[in-house]
């Protein structure tokens, strides 16, 4: 399954936004010379995938919205990523040479900007786009004129490890993490980082000029990708402009998929994301014209609403995750809450890609 979701629910807008500024500025510490400054697009990515090429619609949702101070740069840079595939970024042919077992299930997880790949029981690979909050714990260094970072083992951490990472900085530090986990206790952290350098590598040509998901490189398609969850919190944004003691509110996210509106001392920000909603259950409700369900917990609700087709993701199990539309109120008002999945359906959808997938598409679920 997917990790490292950033507490995204849990965290402040204050405690995000400093996180953020704190990594800006450092960024490039311990990093190989001659590399840009953060902000600026990985030097050694073609100019096309540099400036993130995207349609018309994915542009527009990120201008005029109130976002937090220094949030803006990052909302517009995620805003072509919502156009890639994640689940098309894998290789599962390079998967299978460099760990040696079969794949066996490809789906999105938890938000939608990641996507796991199963390798029988005891591996798993997941690819994900986000904004790190900080470069420390990271290594530079140059894959083939490309800047890319490995993850340092922790301090008095354990020999044996469950997970190697590497970043591939699109807009440092924003970009796509691969991170490879297993169950297996015979295998040490070298071993573990050796598989996931092998495969990184194998990625890298396809992360440099990333899948769309219009082109249908995976199906069943996934009706939710392109679509921005700050701009559906605009009503939100309207109607509570500011806290309970008057602080001004933002909007601040840390991946493509997933935004809250919240303020520098919000405990529980009003939240949205696009993710695989799995096992959901509740009180059943209409809500932006589909049918959902509300998930009370003392005051706040959870508002689910799944929207495409369910895909099985285990062998020999009729367990299944649906993509759609989870959003998280501090009060529960079903009105409200309406409105906000309204905008977040309402969004229009990714043009389609010229051309399509040059190979034959990949069935997302139990692969096999």
């Amino acid at each position: 399954m997917v990790k490292g979701r950033n507490m995204m629910l849990r965290k402040t807008g204050r405690v995000i936004l400093a996180l953020l500024t704190a990594s800006a500025v450092g960024a490039c510490s311990g990093t190989v010379a001659g590399q840009g400054t953060p902000a600026e697009p990985n030097p050694g990515i073609p100019a096309a995938s540099a400036t993130m090429a995207t349609t018309a619609a994915a542009e527009d949702t990120a201008v005029g919205l109130p976002y937090g101070e220094g949030f803006q740069q990052w909302a517009e840079a995620m805003a072509p990523m919502r156009t890639w595939d994640p689940c098309a970024l894998h290789h599962l042919d390079s998967a299978e040479a460099a760990i040696g077992v079969p794949p066996t299930s490809l789906i999105p997880m938890d938000t939608l900007n990641a996507c796991n790949l199963a390798l029988g029981t005891q591996w798993n690979i997941t690819v994900e786009m986000l904004l790190l909050t900080t470069m420390d714990g990271w290594q530079g260094g140059d894959l083939d004129g490309i800047r890319v970072y490995r993850s340092l083992p922790p301090e008095g951490g354990p020999t044996f490890g469950i997970s190697c990472q590497f970043f591939f900085p699109v807009k440092e530090p924003l970009g796509v993490r691969v991170d490879v986990t297993t169950l297996r206790e015979d295998k040490t952290r070298d071993d573990l980082c050796a598989i996931t350098e092998r495969y990184f590598t194998d990625l890298v040509p396809t992360l440099k000029n990333p899948p769309l998901a219009a082109a249908g490189h995976t199906i069943p398609a996934i009706s939710l990708y392109g679509k921005d969850p700050c701009a559906a919190l605009t009503p939100a944004a309207d109607a509570v402009p500011a806290d309970e003691v008057g602080n001004e509110n933002y909007l601040v996210g840390l991946d493509p998929y997933s935004c809250q509106w919240t303020s520098e001392v919000t405990i529980d920000p009003i939240a949205l994301e696009y993710a695989s909603l799995f096992d959901e259950g509740g009180q059943p409700a209409t809500l932006g014209g589909e049918p959902g369900f509300i998930q009370a917990n003392g005051g706040r609700c959870d508002y689910v609403v799944p929207v495409d087709d369910p895909i099985k993701f285990l062998p020999g199990s009729e367990r299944t995750a649906i993509p759609g539309v989870k959003l998280t109120l501090d009060r529960c008002d079903t009105e409200r809450a309406d409105q906000i999945i309204t905008t977040a359906l309402d969004q229009p959808a990714l043009e389609p890609a010229a051309g399509g997938p040059s190979t034959e598409p990949v069935t997302l679920g139990v692969l096999g």
